[in-house]
């Protein structure tokens, strides 16, 4: 009974560490093709000998996912092979016992136990050799490639011969779809990728948690819509035409805005827009404008009148034509 114990346990012992290799790879093939070229080169250059590697590695990405590749295809099968016996040997008594008074199903405990232990080593392999790993390299891509770049040369050179047949392979398939060239590492990135990344560059105290707030602001400024950046009707700071242009210096030595609506009669009437730019152009060439009305001034344009509905993005782009 011991030695049946003994053959059960250290195959199961050896499927355990075979699922922590399969993460360890898959650890490997996300944080590579995730992280910042960028951060690995600063990070070699302070000295860093895993982001030596890591930056020799992002030099041919091809490679290094053909590496993890051959490790996750490896891992797959040796866990197939190691594991499956010894659990359908555990399980086809206790489903023998289950089935047994009823005749009809026992004959089917042997095939039920196969099929459980299929379910189960996929099961396990999804969560802990997949899926978890996985989750943990696009979260901490820096951490996870530096701390998986020095197993994971080793066996790339000592998986080379493989590692070179799948590379090449691949390249040959792409070739014939007319997919040509070498994957750079330089991808682009989608709009929660790079929020991602300046949430990393925090973490890592390359940027400030000021300077973060103020990208990521910026990043979703253009889907905001119209209504969102509007300020108070208490806060707005504008003249009416009738105010003269040394009203307005006044103005704008307290504001320090650049532009100022302009209204008749009350703010419920804008009749234009006028530009401190064009305004100081104006005092330069004749220094007794000051006392002119801006309505007398040709300083107001019109102003651009738009739905609160509307997105900024658009409206920025109405704006530069």
């Amino acid at each position: 009974m011991e030695t049946s114990a003994t053959s059960i346990l250290w195959p199961l012992i050896a499927g355990a560490v075979i699922i922590l290799a399969n993460a360890f790879f898959v650890i490997f093939e996300y944080a590579i093709v995730t992280v910042r070229r960028g951060r690995i080169e600063h990070l070699a250059e302070e000295g860093n000998r895993n982001a030596g590697l890591v930056s020799r590695m992002l030099n041919d990405p091809d490679w290094a996912i053909a590496g993890s590749q051959v490790g996750v295809t490896m891992a797959s099968i040796l866990l197939g092979v190691v594991a499956e016996e010894p659990l359908r040997l555990l399980l086809s008594p206790i489903l023998a016992r289950l089935f047994g008074q009823v005749p009809f199903l026992a004959p089917l405990s042997t095939i039920l136990a196969t099929v459980l232990v299929f379910l189960l080593l996929s099961f396990v392999l999804m969560v802990i050799g997949e899926q978890t790993p996985k989750t943990i390299a696009l979260r901490y891509p820096v951490r996870s490639v530096l701390a998986v770049a020095r197993p994971m040369t080793i066996f790339a050179r000592i998986a080379a011969p493989l590692v070179w047949l799948v590379d090449h392979s691949t390249a040959l398939v792409l070739k014939l779809l007319g997919v040509g060239g070498h994957t750079s590492g330089h991808g682009i990135h989608s709009l929660e990728e790079l929020k991602q990344v300046v949430r990393e560059s925090e973490d890592e105290g390359v940027i400030s948690a000021g300077d973060e707030k103020l990208v990521l602001r910026a990043m979703t400024f253009g889907s905001r819509f119209v209504r969102e950046t509007m300020i108070p009707r208490t806060d707005i700071v504008a003249v009416e035409n009738t105010d003269t242009v040394g009203d307005l210096l006044q103005i704008f030595r307290k504001s320090r805005h650049s532009r100022f609506p302009v209204y008749e009669g009350d703010l419920d009437h804008i009749c234009g827009i006028v530009s401190m730019k064009d305004v100081l152009a104006h005092v330069v060439d004749d220094p007794y404008i000051a006392d002119r009305a801006l309505a007398e001034v040709n300083v107001i344009q019109p102003a651009l009148v738009v739905p609160e509905s509307r997105r900024v993005g658009d409206l920025f782009n109405q704006m530069r034509r």
